[in-house]
Formats: structure tokens, sequence, C-alpha cells
């Protein structure tokens, strides 16, 4: 069926009758999309009178779902998220805001849905408000119409792109190149079909950041006769260093798989060194190796006040010695991250604990040293000297 609404209440009306007549979505293991594709609006019909409304959903959702041998019994309503739902909702909406460099209404509140329906809440959150949670979480730019992290909006002067190409630009680049390489050239019809059907719902790039990519990569054959001009891979464009995985390119699951082997490599040669270490609450989360290496922190034996324990914890790595910090390490695989690194992280615990004395590390890849060198020795972190506490580390020793 196709679905349209962007009340969350509504779908899980949809999702609880659903349940009751023995079909559900079927489970990712199942179906990569979770049984749930996202169709985007047509560009002529975008200015009606319904879809002009405030927060209108564009587009629809079409849903397939699967029958089930016994209805399964539906839990009680709830109207609140628990804070780890929260968490777990803040953390996928960041990370696809980084993604696109922006996400407007309608594809926040699909992120939404999508999200909830990977938590198996559709059919049980009857919470049909989330604004609230939008606007302590994210930052909305009129202007820009989109939903922005703190970090990557000035207040005064909009949007600040911490990377030279979008994420989203990455994986079209990829999926580009990779139809290059099966065929010479191509028209512009068949190579947005190509796109549109690799990279859907949250991972789906507009038709700009698509023709960007093929103004950047692909150079233009024009035919005569009425024939349709065709696009061929530039000589001049390299291959892409991204990373493709059941062809869904996920920048962030790349650059995550990257970013934790080398916290793991650094945790192995520090270990071997005689220290022992601590790895960020995230990494063990998601690296069960990580969780072996990682020891236990003490707040009270370290001597940190409680908001400042909260944010050590979240430290990619920590190098101890009899139970000491003598450094913090944070990892940096991606521009997208290195304001929480600085800022987040080093800049927000130095203020809340000023006398910790233990060496500050970024390590990050030699082609950001100089965008990092720009990040940390901004105005505010001159004055507060953070600029001369925190060391620019290049990634150069796997």
């Amino acid at each position: 069926m196709t679905f349209h609404n962007r009340n969350v209440s509504v779908w899980m009306a949809l999702h609880r009758a659903a349940y009751r007549a023995g079909f559900k979505l079927p489970e990712r293991s199942e179906d990569r999309n979770h049984g749930m594709i996202y169709q985007d609006y047509i560009e002529n019909f975008k200015q009606t009178f319904h879809s002009r409304a405030p927060g209108s959903l564009l587009g629809d959702f079409i849903l397939t779902f699967k029958k089930v041998e016994e209805p399964e019994r539906i839990d009680d309503l709830i109207y609140e998220l628990t804070t780890g739902q929260q968490k777990r909702l803040e953390e996928r909406i960041r990370t696809v805001i980084e993604y696109h460099g922006g996400l407007d209404n309608t594809s926040i509140g699909n992120l939404v849905v999508e999200t909830l329906a990977d938590m198996n809440l559709l059919h049980r959150f009857a919470g049909s408000d989330l604004s609230g949670f939008y606007k302590s979480q994210f930052v909305y730019s009129k202007k820009e119409k989109k939903w922005y992290t703190r970090e990557m909006l000035d207040p005064a002067n909009g949007p600040i792109k911490i990377y030279d190409v979008l994420p989203v630009e990455r994986a079209v680049e990829h999926h580009l190149y990779s139809f290059f390489q099966e065929k010479k050239a191509a028209a512009q019809d068949e190579l947005l079909f190509f796109i549109f059907t690799k990279l859907i719902n949250s991972q789906r790039p507009g038709m700009e950041v698509v023709q960007n990519v093929m103004k950047r990569c692909c150079e233009r054959i024009p035919k005569k006769g009425g024939q349709r001009d065709v696009y061929m891979w530039k000589t001049s464009v390299p291959k892409p260093a991204a990373k493709l995985e059941n062809n869904q390119y996920d920048v962030f699951d790349a650059s995550e798989t990257g970013h934790n082997e080398i916290i793991g490599k650094l945790a192995e040669e520090y270990r071997r060194q005689g220290y022992s270490v601590h790895i960020g609450r995230t990494e063990v989360r998601k690296v069960k190796r990580l969780g072996e290496m990682s020891v236990e922190l003490d707040s009270y034996q370290l001597g940190i006040p409680s908001e400042g324990y909260d944010i050590i914890k979240e430290i990619d790595l920590l190098v101890l010695k009899n139970k000491t910090i003598i450094k913090a390490v944070e990892v940096v695989t991606t521009l997208s991250t290195l304001n929480k690194a600085i800022n987040d992280r080093f800049r927000n615990l130095l203020s809340i604990a000023p006398n910790l004395n233990f060496d500050l590390e970024i390590h990050l890849f030699n082609k950001d040293m100089d965008k990092a060198s720009k990040e940390l020795n901004t105005p505010a972190n001159v004055e507060t000297g953070l600029n001369k506490k925190v060391k620019l580390i290049p990634i150069s020793y796997f």
C-alpha cells in the first residue's frame, strides 16, 4: 500500500490495525528496507494547497507487509519515548543530518518514521508531537528551511560546511563510478534511475546533489539528429575512495569501520606498552572486541565532577596508568566529527574541570590537518588556550 501522513499517532493506528489483521513489516534481516520505501514528490505538484501547509510531508511511503501465522500480541501504548529511545532517535537524526548537510521537514519526518519502525515502536507510539524533541536537540534555519546540528549552524551567518564534498555526494559519486564500470556512456535518465534505486529512504540524494556530482565527475557528450546527449566518467576524476556495503552506501557506517579499527589498534599498542585503556561507550556498544579491552572508570578516584564524568566516558580512548588518566584521544575520520571532538568533548571538559592534567590528542588523516588547525585555532579556542593544549596527530602509522 502507499501511505502519506506526518502525524506519528496516525502511523501508529495504521500499524496497530495491520498487527490485528495478522500483518507486519518484515525485519531488516528479511528485507534491507524494512518493507518501507519512500517515493519522493513530483516537482510539478509540490506547490499544491495541501503540501504548502507548514510541516507537510511531500511524497508517499510504499509499504509492503508480510502475513504472519498468528497475530502478535499488541503491547500497551506509549506516549513518551524513554531516555534510551530518545538517544537512539537523536543519534540517527544527527547522523543523517550530517550525511545530507541538513534536513528539511519532509526528510526529518520520514526519518523518524523509518527509525521508529526499526525500534519496533510504530504500532505502540501514540505521541504525535515530536517538535519539542527536535528543537531541544537541533536547530532550524528559516532561511534554509532545514534542520542542522548545533555544530553545523552559525546563528549569525547560517550553515557552516565543514567538508569540501557532502557525504551524500560521495555516495552518488561512488554509484556513478560503479555504473560506468559496466557501461561506457548513458543518458541522464538512465543514470538517475540507477542512482535512485540504489540510494533510497534516508540515503536518497536530492536532484541538485546528483546534478552537482554529474557536473563534477561526468563529461556530457552532445548528440546530433534529435538523439539524447550522453554522459561519460571524466578520465581526470580518480576512482572514489568511499566504501559500499550491500549496495547501501552509508558514509557513517564506512567511516565508523575505520574509526573503530584505529581506536582498536591504538588501544592494543598502549596495552602492549603496559597501560590500561578505557574506550568510549558508543564504540564499546558497537564493537564487542573494544569492550573486552576497556576498563571501567571510577569518577571518585579520578576526581572529576559528574558533568565532566559524563563527557569523559564518551571520549574515544583514555590511556591510564595506575588508575590515573595520562592521555585522552579522539579519532576523527570525517570532518563532520571534528567540531564535536574539539568543542563538545575537549573544550567542554576543560571548562568543567580546568585543572585536569593529561595530554589531549586528536588523531586524523593528513588531508584534514589544515582544516583541523583552523578549527582548533578559532578566536574562542585561542582565548581559552585550548589550541595549545590539544595536539593534532596525523594518522600515518597504520
